[in-house]
């Protein structure tokens, strides 16, 4: 949830800051009192209260974002070329993340983004490059888990919350970000509910990190 400031209309400073737990606090959210701020004035003493649903009815009604995490703009030996299109229209296309292969590209210098549309501005892709994106959307809330270590069993770790989406889903092995499968025995892993199925050498002493969104 983003982070709220309160505010008396009659006021020049805020008077309260309410903010959820669990959220990515993207954006403040300035509302009046008449939007969520309860006064009441007894003996001369002035008491303040925040009405929750109130003002969760006004978050609902504004633009937030979200994080798209580990989607495959070119995932398959058909997306090769230098045009792609990601799934939503990102909030702001200059802080749209792109890695290669698993190595972070440069905005600017090796590509552009305008609307949904991703430009390479140096390499073309070849058929067996993998291209993958992070970038912030509207959205609906949801909570988010960033740097969770996974403990490895018999080639397999367990996440400790189900993924609103697979595909939103980011690990790292050794710092390395990994390329998700979709089938048994593609590519690095793949993952089916919780469970996160390993296809490449991997042991107890390897640092496995998840990073994914969830309700």
């Amino acid at each position: 949830m983003s982070a709220v400031r309160v505010v008396d209309e009659h006021l020049l400073a805020p008077v309260l800051v309410y903010s959820g737990s669990g959220g990515v606090f993207e954006n403040e959210l300035v509302l009046a009192t008449k939007d969520g701020l309860i006064k009441t004035i007894e003996d001369g003493q002035l008491s303040i209260a925040v009405d929750i649903d109130k003002i969760t009815s006004q978050i609902s009604k504004k633009y937030i974002n979200e994080i798209v995490f580990n989607e495959h703009v070119a995932a398959t030996d058909a997306d090769i070329g230098l045009h792609f299109s990601l799934a939503s229209i990102p909030t702001n296309p200059e802080e749209v993340q792109l890695w290669l292969n698993g190595q972070l590209l440069t905005y600017g210098e090796d590509y552009a983004v305008v609307d949904r549309l991703v430009t390479m501005m140096t390499n073309p892709l070849v058929a067996a490059d993998r291209l993958i994106a992070s970038y912030s959307r509207p959205i609906t809330m949801k909570q988010y888990a960033f740097g969770e270590r996974l403990t490895l069993e018999e080639m397999s770790a367990v996440l400790k919350n189900t993924p609103t989406q697979s595909s939103d889903v980011m690990v790292f092995l050794n710092g390395q970000l990994l390329i998700r499968g979709i089938l048994p025995g593609d590519n690095d892993y793949i993952i089916n509910g919780k469970i996160i199925e390993f296809n490449l050498p991997v042991d107890a002493t390897d640092v496995i990190i998840a990073t994914y969104s969830y309700n």
